[in-house]
């Protein structure tokens, strides 16, 4: 399912590279059943990578 930042697209490849990164932290072992471990971590990668996307908007629009 694409996801999109004021009508830009975001790349499966930052979410992908979000997910490896945000599964390293070890808070998500407390949570038992691997498959909504899963879901979670997918989750918060998602929310990363759009955060990512504006980030990259906002500083693309900055004049300086």
């Amino acid at each position: 399912m694409p996801w999109l930042v004021n009508n830009e697209r975001v790349p499966e490849g930052i979410i992908r590279d979000a997910e490896q990164w945000v599964s390293r932290d070890p808070r998500w072992q407390t949570i038992a059943d691997p498959v909504e471990r899963g879901k979670r971590v997918h989750e918060t990668a998602v929310r990363a990578a759009c955060d990512r996307v504006l980030v990259q908007q906002i500083a693309k629009a900055d004049p300086r």
